[in-house]
């Protein structure tokens, strides 16, 4: 898939609503992309506030954010 950077995030969302949380690595290939480019994406979620991330960094998930997280 050669996706922009707002279609492969619209899959990770898709993705963390209908299955649920992810990691980069199962990211990148759903979407054949790099690791990098994977990373680079969901810390962009992480950083606009719609994305969680728990874990350490090899086993770090990423779920999404919901009302009760906020504080």
């Amino acid at each position: 898939m050669n996706a922009s950077s707002p279609e492969r995030q619209a899959w990770a969302l898709e993705h963390l609503r209908t299955i649920g949380p992810l990691m980069a690595r199962e990211h990148a290939a759903g979407l054949d992309v790099s690791a990098a480019t994977a990373l680079r994406d969901l810390r962009d979620l992480v950083q606009r506030g719609l994305v969680d991330a728990s874990g350490t960094t090899n086993d770090r998930r990423y779920h999404l954010r919901t009302m009760a997280d906020d504080p």
